[in-house]
């Protein structure tokens, strides 16, 4: 279904909650504005594998929003897609947020919760330990405020937009920018080409460079390598001539 309502929500203490309980009756969407005066919960609860809920109206105020799961966590995930101004922090404490639209919120991902998407933000993101990454090869995050991984992030932290592994051998090889952002995130698994990330069949997968860019395909040695290995090949020449004197 979709609701076009304009929603408002008043300040005050308590948080305001949207909840779907219709569990097999599909999607829903608000494509009204949503005004935040106070914080607002938004619980997808009851909606099956692959389903969504999503704001595609514009979402503005001095409020937060956070995104939960109350019940089990599947497949379903929150998705917005509109111009968002609202000032807020957006917590996803579980369940799944798709952010397609923009922001000027700072996102907080928790464990076991994903976040991915097309969109952006100009405030910060963090993913704390055992959050996920929604991984598409045609979407890209961009962040205009600070990145935050935490250590544990890695390869297997990316998952589909249900929450499935990934099957990569139906991903191409080539680089992917998943996420947009200033500053190298060296400390996290699988960064560089020494930490690779085994897919099978030849190829890899590890981070490079900055922001959040992912290598996918068979791993070649970088520049520095090949100047140290013929380092050591002309040492060893220069070693043998030496010896036939």
């Amino acid at each position: 279904p979709t609701y076009s309502n304009d929603i408002v929500v008043r300040s005050g203490s308590g948080l305001r909650a949207i909840k779907n309980n219709t569990g097999t009756t599909g999607n829903t969407t608000f494509s009204g504005t949503v005004t935040l005066n106070g914080s607002l919960t938004v619980d997808h609860n009851l909606l099956a594998s692959g389903q969504s809920m999503t704001f595609s109206g514009n979402i503005s105020g001095v409020g937060g929003l956070n995104i939960t799961r109350s019940i089990a966590n599947n497949g379903s995930a929150v998705v917005l897609s509109g111009t968002n101004t609202y000032t807020g922090d957006t917590n996803v404490t579980s369940g799944a947020l798709l952010f397609n639209g923009s922001a000027t919120s700072s996102i907080t991902v928790d464990g076991s919760s994903r976040f991915g998407g097309s969109g952006s933000t100009t405030g910060n993101l963090s993913f704390a330990s055992g959050s996920l990454f929604v991984f598409s090869p045609t979407a890209s995050f961009t962040v205009g405020g600070s990145l935050s991984l935490a250590a544990s992030f890695g390869v297997a932290s990316l998952v589909n937009a249900d929450g499935t592994a990934i099957n990569w051998s139906g991903v191409g090889s080539g680089v992917y920018t998943l996420i947009s952002a200033g500053g190298t995130f060296s400390g996290i698994n699988n960064y560089g080409l020494p930490n690779a990330f085994d897919l099978g069949d030849g190829r890899a997968a590890y981070f490079q460079n900055t922001g959040l860019e992912l290598f996918v395909g068979t791993p070649i040695p970088e520049p520095g390598s090949f100047a140290l290995f013929g380092g050591l090949g002309a040492m060893a020449f220069v070693g043998m001539r030496r010896r036939r004197r």
